[in-house]
């Protein structure tokens, strides 16, 4: 079994964007994140590796060089049958670059099976080797649209997966501001409450205060009243005894 790239390992072309390659790895992540497997944590060992190198565009853009050279080394030299392999390579290539629309990548198919089938020697294998190219145009339409399935699979888990997150963190951010307008409204009610406490305090020293006041000020009208009876009683006493010395009638003092 050949050695799966690292394009392959993530699920992703080799023309992807980084911001695709980024979901693919995240979602790849995502999905084994639940199994604790000893090879399930190499294999997310090797999809982070996979992930850091072609984040790197210098380093992608040496992995994708080292790719080239291995495609040009299967294709070049060895005789007809690594030139077949060369072009059935190239065909794969082909169909790996996102198409236009599926006519598009079923005519470069067809015409790169075509090529391969007249290039072959011998006149007498033409039959045989038209055979094969309809063959390989097959593998190649069932490639694609294996390739097809799992891109769109992929952009279905990615799209699904960062609805999952952008729906939790719009839930967390709810809480947190419901939270938030709790712990205010709690602390307005505290503050109210304090407020109105110490008005009633206020109001209680206040009336406090008014009745010491009036019953100091009723306590001085009283002595006043009373000092004012006192005084008038003596003026009638005094009186008195003037009027019964003038009869000559004494009248003791009190």
């Amino acid at each position: 079994m050949a050695k799966k790239t690292l394009y392959q390992v993530l699920h992703v072309n080799t023309t992807a964007a980084p911001e695709v390659i980024k979901a693919a790895y995240e979602a790849r992540m995502a999905a084994l994140k639940d199994n604790a497997a000893p090879e399930v944590a190499a294999e997310r060992i090797f999809i982070r590796e996979a992930y850091e190198l072609l984040a790197d565009p210098v380093r992608k853009k040496l992995y994708d060089e080292k790719l080239r050279e291995q495609f040009r080394s299967l294709s070049g030299g060895g005789g007809w049958r690594k030139r077949v392999r060369g072009r059935r390579m190239r065909a794969w290539n082909t169909s790996r670059s996102p198409p236009r629309d599926s006519a598009a990548a079923g005519s470069a198919a067809l015409r790169c099976c075509l090529r391969w089938a007249s290039s072959a020697p011998g006149s007498g294998s033409t039959h045989k080797h038209k055979v094969d190219a309809l063959r390989l145009l097959e593998f190649q339409q069932a490639e694609e649209a294996r390739q097809k399935a799992e891109q769109a699979n992929l952009v279905r888990e990615t799209v699904d997966w960062a609805k999952d997150r952008s729906d939790t963190s719009r839930q967390a951010a709810e809480e947190r501001r419901q939270e938030a307008m709790r712990q205010s409204d709690n602390r307005r009610i505290e503050y109210e409450r304090q407020r109105m406490t110490q008005q009633e305090q206020i109001e209680e020293r206040r009336r406090v205060a008014e009745q010491r006041q009036a019953d100091y000020q009723r306590q001085r009208q009283e002595q006043e009243d009373l000092r004012r009876s006192q005084q008038q009683l003596e003026r009638d006493r005094r009186y008195l005894q003037e009027l019964e010395r003038n009869r000559g009638i004494s009248i003791p003092s009190r």
